[in-house]
């Protein structure tokens, strides 16, 4: 909300977007969490740091497998908004340990620059 960002939100170029959000700039798709699925999986599983997760959640094509068993979100019964459909070309989390990065081949073969940055203030 933009109360979070009283200096920020006077700009026009202050743009408030969901969580994961996905965004095609000049043909370039990109797709981002914060990374509280990432750091979910962390918790209850063997992989070692953010980037395996991403690329693990890239392959199943998921981005949020323990939802809502264990990462909290709304239920939905029909339809899995979480599924991913396209392959983006840049995929990244936020929150993580330290900043990563992997380039990896997608679900078509396609190149998939991978990205894990830090918590702001790290």
């Amino acid at each position: 909300h933009h109360c979070m960002f009283p200096q920020a939100a006077v700009y026009s170029t202050l743009h408030l977007v969901t969580n994961p959000y996905q965004a095609d700039i000049d043909g370039v798709r990109f797709l981002g969490t914060s990374g509280q699925n990432v750091s979910d999986i962390f918790k209850y599983s063997n992989m070692e740091d953010h980037l395996e997760i991403l690329e693990w959640t890239l392959r199943i094509a998921h981005l949020s497998p323990t939802s809502p068993d264990t990462l909290g979100c709304y239920p939905f019964y029909k339809s899995d908004p979480f599924i991913l459909h396209d392959c983006p070309h840049v995929y990244f989390c936020g929150n993580a340990a330290s900043f990563q990065s992997k380039e990896v081949k997608g679900m078509d073969g396609q190149r998939v620059l991978l990205l894990a940055t830090p918590e702001i203030g790290r």
